[in-house]
């Protein structure tokens, strides 16, 4: 009796082991999915943004 007991809660540890894996990871690629969308609309506002001309950069200090 004690063995099926003993069975039972590592299959039941490994199960939960197994599905808290399958979340951290669907989190950590929901993670990376913002930071590249950031990233790339970050990139889009610079491109979209004029160069700024010489006049400009002086006025500006830099």
């Amino acid at each position: 009796m004690l063995k099926i007991v003993e069975v039972v809660v590592l299959v039941l540890a490994g199960v939960g082991f197994v599905v808290w894996q399958f979340r951290d990871l669907r989190r950590s690629r929901e993670i990376t999915r913002k930071q590249r969308e950031t990233e790339q609309a970050q990139s889009i506002n610079l491109a979209a943004s004029p160069p700024k001309s010489p006049d400009q950069r002086d006025a500006d200090g830099g």
